[in-house]
C-alpha cells in the first residue's frame, strides 16, 4: 500500500479529531452553563487560552504536514512538547467530565501524533519533506 496516502489518511483523522474536541468542548461548555449556571461558567485560564490558540496552530501544520512542507516537520514535535507542557496549567475546574467516548479519542489522537512523528522521521516519508 501508499505509504504517502496512509500518512495523509491519518493527518486527516487527527484533523477530524482535534475539530470534533473543540467543537465538543464548546458546545458542552454552553449546554452545562445553561443546564447549572451556579457552578460558575466557563473557566478560561491562561494556560486554557494559550492551549486554544496551540491547537489553531497545530492544526495549520497539521495542512503543512499534509502538504509535505518543510516547516512542519521542523515545529510539530515542539507543538506536541509544548501542548503537554501546558495542559499541566490548565485549572481542574476547566477540564470537564468527558464519557468513554472522548476518552477513547483522546488515546486515539495521542497515538496518532506518535505514528505521525514515527513516520515523518523513520519512514520514506522523511524524504518528501526534504524535496
Amino acid at each position: 500500500m501508499n505509504i504517502e496516502r496512509i500518512f495523509k489518511g491519518i493527518i486527516t483523522l487527527e484533523f477530524l479529531i482535534i475539530i470534533f474536541f473543540l467543537v465538543s468542548g464548546f458546545v458542552l461548555g454552553a449546554i452545562q452553563e445553561v443546564v447549572s449556571p451556579s457552578r460558575g461558567g466557563i473557566v478560561f485560564s491562561s494556560a486554557l487560552v494559550l492551549l486554544l490558540i496551540l491547537a489553531l496552530i497545530y492544526i495549520i501544520n497539521l495542512y503543512f504536514l499534509y502538504k509535505f512542507k518543510p516547516i512542519g516537520r521542523k515545529i510539530y514535535v515542539p507543538i506536541i512538547i509544548i501542548a503537554h507542557v501546558l495542559s499541566l496549567g490548565v485549572p481542574f475546574e476547566a477540564v470537564q467530565e468527558i464519557s468513554h467516548f472522548e476518552y477513547v479519542l483522546n488515546d486515539i489522537s495521542t497515538i496518532i501524533g506518535y505514528v505521525i512523528i514515527a513516520m515523518i522521521f523513520q519512514t520514506d516519508i522523511k524524504k518528501k519533506f526534504e524535496q
